[in-house]
């Protein structure tokens, strides 16, 4: 009898579901995004597995070509449709699935980035509340270019947040306000900014039941610590990591803190589960902190921006 020869074809586009799902897993977003789900139809399918899209990490896509040098440089003009384009792709893979979503810290966002026109739909959709309504962690870069009022209207739907990192050179009131209305989960604030009495106070006022709070690499007023120390009641875990701390006189010397410098700040620090501070003398983070006065400069100390003693912080 003829031996009778079978030929098997191998189609890339007929895998089994759950075996793409595997190997997937090993793809990164940015190859999810850019190549995979445009390979066929069963492959895009698979990229809106929900186990991708926990996590939306820009800050490892690299989307940021061009960096300014300067965070308080004006950067009206500066192109970012790149970004505008990962972020609706994203978004649309995603479905509602994205529950913590981190910008690079020197990425280039304005209020169209926090508020994404769907012309399809024919009015103005809130990538916060629709794309993200699940979100419990955000992560935000330090370019001043969004207005309070993009921010606020932003935030308003973001009923599930949890934990928000906040690197801005300014900190107006109507946006503590905002969160503590809106976002009332949250419970864990990041501040890479000046942290004075008039701050703690609004922060008093507004998220009253915060339980972890990190100024790490900021101006911390010792005023402000001692209030912070006094007023909240639920705060559990401080952060106050090559800090610059200073005092409201000027004539005293700006100094990184250590545990004996302070010892009216060390016995109301006693009673937090967790107290974070940095007790190596010879510190080159704590250096560096001191020698940009208290306003790191973040483009020089590649990646460390995104460190955090406090586990939930660090990315």
């Amino acid at each position: 009898m003829e031996n009778k020869r079978f030929v098997v074809s191998r189609n890339w586009a007929n895998m089994n579901y759950d075996i793409l799902i595997k190997i997937f897993t090993m793809v990164s977003t940015a190859d999810l995004i850019s190549s995979v789900s445009f390979v066929c139809p069963l492959w895009r399918a698979a990229c809106f597995h929900p186990s991708f899209w926990h996590t939306l990490d820009l800050a490892r896509l690299k989307c940021y070509a061009d960096k300014p040098q300067d965070l308080r440089a004006s950067l009206d003009n500066r192109p970012s449709s790149r970004l505008m384009q990962i972020l609706n792709s994203a978004f649309i893979l995603s479905g509602h699935n994205i529950t913590r979503l981190i910008f690079d810290f020197q990425a280039y966002i304005k209020d169209s980035h926090l508020t994404l026109a769907a012309e399809r739909y024919g009015l103005l959709v809130y990538f916060t509340a629709e794309r993200c309504p699940r979100l419990k962690q955000l992560v935000l870069p330090a370019w001043n270019q969004i207005s309070v009022n993009g921010f606020c209207a932003a935030i308003q739907k973001l009923t599930e947040l949890e934990s928000l990192t906040l690197p801005c050179n300014y900190f107006p009131h109507s946006i503590l306000q905002t969160i503590g209305v809106n976002c009332t989960k949250l419970s864990e604030l990041k501040v890479m900014s000046p942290f004075d009495h008039d701050f703690a106070n609004t922060l008093f006022i507004y998220l009253p039941k915060l339980k972890v709070l990190s100024l790490r690499c900021s101006i911390v007023h010792k005023d402000a610590l001692r209030l912070t120390l006094m007023l909240f009641d639920d705060l559990k875990v401080l952060n106050i990591s090559h800090s610059l701390l200073v005092d409201l006189f000027p004539s005293e010397i700006p100094t990184t803190f250590k545990w004996d410098h302070d010892t009216s700040i060390t016995e109301q620090a006693s009673r937090l589960k967790t107290f974070l501070w940095c007790q190596n003398s010879y510190c080159i983070m704590c250096q560096r902190v001191l020698y940009d006065a208290g306003h790191p400069n973040w483009q020089e100390y590649e990646g460390l921006w995104c460190e955090d003693e406090v586990s939930s912080f660090a990315i």
